[in-house]
């Protein structure tokens, strides 16, 4: 069922390679260019003082102002620093990480202008700020719960250690002697304090207790060309590069175009399908054969489900079929995965990279390598954006790595195996019963309707905007609480929402986008090992994605046992 136009395609991979060749000295010189090692010091009581002084009326610093704990010198000397590191609370929000830029004349301060938080990011807050021996130590919370201690070595490297419950309180204490160490008071919510201890050891922390374990430094697993990507974005800014990028995907856009106009027609490859039956209706629990409106092109199929994977109790699991969304380019085709809710478990996994929780903790970034549970898993597909591209809430089995945002969509998993898709504060919200959720934007389909916000190029993507043809992806619930996942190429905003709607989905949300990153495998599994097979062959990650680990979330679908046989 996939459509891919090869004369584009092969154009396509030619300007790929000229742009990886033209990023390459870009990437190499930002990797290689020596990096500004900056010491941590306390700063002086009467250097505070001034800061404390100078301090905006809606800042106000954490820590006592004439101890050390309430600002460390990053940059400079300690007693007139250029760089400043303070432990303060800003606009009333919990006290975090604040850097500011710091100016002097002579013994006077003359400027304090702050730029922004330590570790760039607002949805948790670090407290009880110290420094010794060049080491910089603190702890984070995520909506109130602490969930790490961190030493860091500035402009160098940074130990995490996490508890293996979150606390709701944490005091840290410096121990100097022959092995310094850092004490970590804690407390739950009820009962006394304890302590575990953090050890240097030849100036490399540790920790001996089983309730603080060293979060390992996550590995990047992306390709060389997202790697030095990335590497572009962050050292020269998100709105560049996506400048390039749009600039890019419009061209690409205008080749495919011109080429359909030429003659050059794609090729349809799809599996054969049955003709609809006027049984098939919502009454036997499987999804109707979609409307496919008579002045579009329609292939053979289009809009016609089929099984594909295991069926349970003799009623499929998952169905699929394909659309044409896009009359202005009959070659965009986007492949619709239906999900029986009464048949398989939806659950959400972190990636090794993303999100980026400010806590320091990641993911695994895989399906769960337990063999008792590989057995039922069915199917796996694609998270949102990355933490970077925007303010998205994101807790993954119990644990908060985000805050949620009110009036993004959300899609949430319950206890009881429910899933829920609704706006945040709306249809969905804080609940015990709550496990995972993951936002993503606003809606792009809410009440049955289009989003009006499609309109809006902003509210899609600090890259991509809604008017982009590229690669998308997303997700909706139908009134009976079915799942539908959508995917295809070349779609905007628009044509994503529209083939959701068409599709019978009340609410839906736009998910990842762009070729790198979409990706739906199904699975099956064979003797002893769980092989992946693609929903289209041009997605360009490879079936087995999400078995080893992965930079990125992503959701899977499984049995609720060992039960169920193949649809054929």
């Amino acid at each position: 069922m996939s459509l891919t136009p090869h004369r584009p395609r092969r154009f396509r991979l030619r300007l790929g390679r000229v742009l990886l060749l033209a990023l390459l000295p870009v990437g190499l010189w930002l990797w290689l260019r020596p990096s500004s090692h900056e010491q941590a010091e306390p700063v002086p009581s009467t250097s505070i003082a001034s800061i404390v002084h100078a301090l905006p009326a809606n800042v106000r610093l954490a820590g006592t102002p004439a101890g050390p704990a309430a600002a460390v010198a990053l940059a400079g000397p300690a007693a007139q620093p250029r760089r400043v590191l303070l432990d303060a609370a800003v606009g009333g929000a919990s006290a975090r990480l604040e850097t500011a830029s710091v100016r002097w004349s002579g013994n006077r301060l003359t400027s304090l202008r702050l730029t922004g938080p330590f570790l760039r990011a607002t949805s948790a807050a670090q407290t009880d700020l110290g420094t010794a021996a060049g080491y910089i130590f603190y702890a984070t919370q995520v909506a109130g719960q602490y969930q790490t201690v961190t030493l860091a070595v500035p402009a160098g490297r940074t130990w995490v250690f996490a508890f293996r419950r979150p606390q709701a309180a944490v005091r840290l204490s410096w121990s100097p002697g022959a092995t310094p160490s850092l004490a970590v008071y804690r407390r739950g919510s009820h009962g006394p304090w304890r302590r575990a201890t953090i050890r240097l050891n030849r100036g490399t922390p540790g920790s001996s207790s089983p309730a603080l374990a060293e979060v390992r430094a996550p590995v990047n697993h992306n390709s060389l060309f997202i790697r030095l990507v990335e590497g572009v974005r962050r050292h020269l800014g998100s709105p560049l590069v996506a400048g390039i990028e749009n600039a890019w995907y419009s061209l690409a856009d205008l080749v495919h175009r011109s080429l359909y106009a030429l003659g050059h027609h794609p090729v349809h490859v799809h599996a054969s399908s049955p003709a609809p039956t006027a049984t098939r209706t919502r009454n036997t629990g499987l999804p109707g054969n979609l409307a496919v409106p008579a002045a579009w092109p329609q292939a053979t199929g289009e809009g016609v489900w089929q099984p594909v994977g295991p069926s349970v109790h003799g009623v499929p699991a998952m169905e699929r079929t394909f659309l044409h969304p896009d009359p202005a380019r009959p070659y965009a085709t986007v492949d619709l995965v239906w999900i029986n809710p009464r048949a398989l478990h939806l659950h959400l996994v972190a990636g090794t990279r993303q999100p980026r929780a400010a806590s320091g903790i990641h993911g695994p970034g895989e399906i769960p390598v337990s063999s008792a549970l590989r057995r039922r898993v069915v199917a796996a597909f694609n998270a949102g954006f990355k933490t970077a591209s925007g303010s998205f809430g994101e807790q993954v089995n119990g644990e908060l790595y985000t805050r949620p945002v009110p009036g993004l969509a959300t899609l949430a998993i319950y206890r009881s195996g429910r899933v829920a898709l609704g706006t945040w504060g709306r249809q969905v919200g804080a609940a015990p019963s709550l496990v995972s959720f993951r936002q993503n934007l606003p809606l792009i389909v809410d009440h049955g309707k289009l989003s009006p916000l499609l309109d809006q190029p902003s509210a899609w993507g600090a890259v991509v905007g809604n008017s982009t043809f590229v690669w998308r992806s997303g997700i909706g619930i139908t009134p009976q609480g079915d799942l539908i996942y959508a995917a295809g190429v070349p779609l905007s905003a628009a044509t994503l929402a529209r083939s959701l709607l068409q599709a019978g989905c009340g609410r839906a949300m736009q998910l990842d986008i762009n070729s790198y990153w979409v990706t739906f495998n199904f699975y099956r599994w064979t003797g002893t090992t769980l092989h992946g097979h693609k929903l289209l062959p041009s997605m360009v990650r490879s079936s087995d994605r999400y078995l080893r680990p992965d930079t990125r979330d992503f959701f899977y679908l499984t049995l609720p046992s060992a039960g169920g046989r193949s649809a054929g």
